[in-house]
């Protein structure tokens, strides 16, 4: 038997609805899980604030140095001092200069027992907002990465 034209033409109409809530129920999870307070190491959570204040302090002052030791040795191949000075100008631009840092929350990939982000706000002097400054700790406790974008409450 055939179904009707008006049965068609209802299933049809379902389908983008069905397809929108499978859509949004999967992409509402975040990739990320937050790191509860009390299992933080407050040492690596200094250490992350504490790189990105100087990393901000001699940016400003036009020290584009090569990375240390707290850094990845991918990170210290790639984040040189033309890289640095690349990401300072356009972050200049975009923010203006760091005047304060707060933190906010470290997180883990879900999944993975190595990789902590530090999330924190920065306060800057041209911008009414205050954007994200991210420093991520591989499982070694370098730095594998650090970057300064607009905030969003869910990270990406």
């Amino acid at each position: 038997m055939k179904p009707s034209a008006n049965a068609c033409s209802r299933r049809c109409r379902l389908m983008p609805v069905a397809f929108l809530l499978v859509a949004a129920v999967g992409c509402s999870r975040s990739p990320f899980q937050s790191i509860p307070q009390d299992e933080l190491d407050p040492a690596e959570m200094a250490k992350a604030e504490r790189i990105a204040r100087r990393l901000f302090s001699s940016w400003k002052m036009g020290i584009y140095d090569a990375p240390g030791e707290d850094f990845s040795v991918e990170m210290r191949r790639k984040f040189t001092a033309r890289a640095q000075r690349e990401a300072h100008q356009s972050i200049r631009a975009l923010f203006g200069d760091l005047e304060s840092l707060r933190f906010v929350e470290a997180l883990r990939p879900r999944g993975s027992t190595s990789l902590v982000i530090y999330r924190f706000r920065g306060k800057f002097s041209a911008s009414p907002d205050e954007p994200e400054v991210r420093v991520v700790f591989d499982g070694e406790g370098k730095v594998s990465g650090f970057w300064c974008k607009p905030w969003q409450r869910r990270p990406l």
